[in-house]
C-alpha cells in the first residue's frame, strides 16, 4: 500500500506539471489558429491515435505484469516485446496509409497524419520503455520523461506561434518532445536492467501475443469510444465543430492523468496480492481508489461546470456556444475516472477477456449513439454518447469484477458517492453565485481572463472542500493524514 501511494502521488505531482505545461501548449494553439485549424490538428493526431494500439498489440500490461513478477528478467522481457512491436509497426503503417488514402474526409489533413504517425512510432518504444519500469514499481524516470517531453514540445508550438508557422510544425514539436521522452526512458531503463542483470525468461513470443490479444482488443475498444466523436464529427459535420469539441473534451481529458497515474501504481499491487490470495486486501484498495478518484472528480466537476461559460471563452468568442457539451463531459469524466480501478483489477487477475467485453459493449453503444445523433445535435450529440459509453464500461467492468475476482462494496460506494454528489452541487452552487460579480467582457487581458478563472477556481476548491465535510464526504482526520503523506514525500 505505501508503494502505492508514494508512486502515485509522485506520478501525479509530475502530471501535473506535465498538464498544466500541455495547457499552455494548447492555449497557444486554440488562440492562434481557427477552429477549423484546431479540428484537423485535433482530427489528425485522433486518426493516428487509434492505428497506435496496433503498434502496442496489448503487449506493454503483458510486459508489466511479467515484470512484476520477475523483476530479474526485465531485460529480456522487453527485448522480446520489442522484436514483436518491430513487426507490428509494419502492419500499423500499411494499414494507416491504406486508411488515409481511402477516406476522403482525411485528404487536407494527409500531411498532419504523416507527421503524427512519426509521433506513433517513437511513442511505441517509449510505451513499452515505462511499462518495463513500471514492472519494478519505479515511475520516478516516467514523471520526468513526461515534464520534459512536454515542455520541449512547448517550445517548439512558442516558436510556431511567434514565427506564424502552420500547425503542421506543432505536430513536429510533439515528436521532438517524445524523442527527449525516449532518452530519459534509456537512462532509467540502464539503471533498472544494470541492477536485476539479464537473466533470460522462458516465456515465449507466442505467448506474449496470445496473453496480449485480449488486451490489444481493449485498447481498440478504448481508443475506439475515446477518439471516435471527433473521427466522426470531421466526417459528418466539419472541422470547426470538431475543434470546438476538441476544447472541450481537452478540459476533461487533461485530467485523466489522476486515474491514470493510481492505475499504474494499482495494476502490479492488484498482481501481487491476488497472487497471494489477499482478496480482502483487493477489496479495500479498490474501494479506496473509487472514493479517491470520486473525490477528485468531485471538485474537477465543480469548476468545469460552474466556469463553463469562462473556461471556454478563455480559448476563443466561438467556442462559447460548447458550454452544455462541455457540462455534459464534465459529468462523463465521474464515470470514466472510476473504471480505472476495475479494469486494473481485471487485468491483474488475468481477466482482461472480461475488460475486453466491457470495452467492446461500451464502443457498441458509442457507435449506435454518435451515428444517431451527430448529425442533428452536433458536439452535444457527441458528449451525451461519451457520458452513456462512460457509463456502460464501469458499470459491465464493475458487474465483472464483483463476480469473477471479489465481492465490492457496493453499498458503501454509493453512499459515499452520494456524498461527494451533494457536495459538487453546493459547490457549484456558490461558485456560480460568487461567480455573477466577476463576469469578463469581450476585451479584457489574457492575465484577468486566467485570475478570474484561477480565483474562482480556488474557491470552488475551498467551498467542495466546506461542503464535503458537512456532508460527511471526507473527515478532517482524513484530511490531515493526506497532508501528513504529502509533507513526509517532501
Amino acid at each position: 500500500m505505501k508503494t502505492v501511494t508514494h508512486n502515485t502521488l509522485f506520478l501525479t505531482g509530475a502530471s501535473i506539471i506535465q498538464k498544466a505545461l500541455s495547457f499552455i501548449y494548447f492555449t497557444l494553439l486554440a488562440r492562434t489558429f481557427t477552429a477549423d485549424q484546431i479540428g484537423a490538428y485535433s482530427y489528425s493526431l485522433a486518426f493516428t491515435t487509434i492505428f497506435s494500439i496496433i503498434v502496442d498489440g496489448g503487449l506493454t500490461p503483458v510486459l508489466i505484469r511479467y515484470t512484476a513478477k520477475n523483476p530479474e528478467r526485465a531485460r529480456s522481457l522487453l527485448v522480446q516485446v520489442l522484436k514483436i512491436k518491430i513487426v507490428l509497426l509494419f502492419v500499423s503503417a500499411i494499414a494507416m496509409f491504406g486508411a488515409v488514402y481511402a477516406i476522403d474526409a482525411a485528404f487536407s489533413t494527409r500531411h498532419l497524419i504523416i507527421a503524427a504517425a512519426v509521433v506513433m512510432i517513437v511513442d511505441a518504444f517509449n510505451l513499452s520503455a515505462y511499462g518495463s519500469l513500471r514492472g519494478n514499481q519505479n515511475l520516478a524516470y516516467e514523471s520526468v520523461g513526461m515534464i520534459a517531453a512536454q515542455f520541449t514540445s512547448l517550445c517548439v508550438v512558442i516558436g510556431v506561434v511567434t514565427q506564424g508557422a502552420p500547425i503542421y510544425w506543432a505536430i513536429i514539436g510533439l515528436g521532438i518532445g517524445s524523442l527527449v521522452n525516449s532518452l530519459v526512458a534509456l537512462y532509467g531503463l540502464s539503471k533498472i536492467h544494470d541492477a536485476a542483470g539479464a537473466a533470460p525468461h522462458e516465456i515465449s513470443g507466442g505467448t506474449f501475443v496470445r496473453e496480449a490479444t485480449p488486451f490489444a482488443l481493449a485498447g481498440v475498444f478504448a481508443r475506439g469510444y475515446s477518439f471516435l466523436d471527433l473521427l466522426l464529427l470531421g466526417s459528418l459535420t466539419n472541422f470547426a465543430t470538431a475543434g470546438t469539441y476538441s476544447i472541450a473534451n481537452k478540459m476533461t481529458f487533461v485530467f485523466q492523468f489522476i486515474p491514470l497515474a493510481l492505475s499504474a501504481s494499482l495494476y502490479p499491487a492488484f498482481s501481487k496480492m491476488l497472487a497471494a490470495g489477499e482478496r480482502e486486501a483487493v477489496t479495500k484498495l479498490w474501494y479506496a481508489s473509487e472514493r479517491y478518484l470520486l473525490l477528485s472528480a468531485g471538485v474537477i466537476m465543480v469548476v468545469l461546470i460552474s466556469l463553463r461559460a469562462e473556461i471556454l471563452g478563455f480559448f476563443g468568442k466561438a467556442h462559447v456556444d460548447a458550454t452544455l457539451t462541455l457540462v455534459l463531459l464534465a459529468l462523463a469524466l465521474v464515470f470514466a475516472f472510476m473504471s480505472y480501478p476495475v479494469g486494473a483489477a481485471l487485468n491483474a487477475a488475468g481477466l482482461q477477456k472480461f475488460q475486453t467485453i466491457a470495452m467492446a459493449s461500451t464502443l457498441l453503444v458509442n457507435i449506435a449513439m454518435n451515428v444517431a445523433l451527430i448529425r442533428t445535435f452536433g458536439s452535444e450529440g457527441a458528449a451525451v454518447s461519451a457520458l452513456v459509453g462512460n457509463i456502460v464500461l464501469f458499470g459491465v467492468g464493475a458487474w465483472f469484477a464483483h463476480r469473477k475476482i471479489t465481492a465490492l462494496p457496493w453499498g458503501r460506494l454509493v453512499s459515499s458517492a452520494g456524498r461527494i454528489f451533494v457536495a459538487s452541487v453546493g459547490a457549484i452552487i456558490a461558485v456560480t453565485v460568487i461567480g455573477s460579480s466577476f463576469k469578463l467582457g469581450e476585451n479584457e487581458t489574457v492575465f484577468k481572463q486566467l485570475a478570474i478563472i484561477g480565483a474562482l477556481s480556488a474557491v470552488g476548491g475551498i467551498m467542495y472542500l466546506l461542503f464535503a465535510l458537512v456532508a460527511r464526504a471526507i473527515s478532517r482526520d482524513e484530511i490531515q493524514e493526506l497532508i501528513g503523506r504529502l509533507k513526509n514525500r517532501l
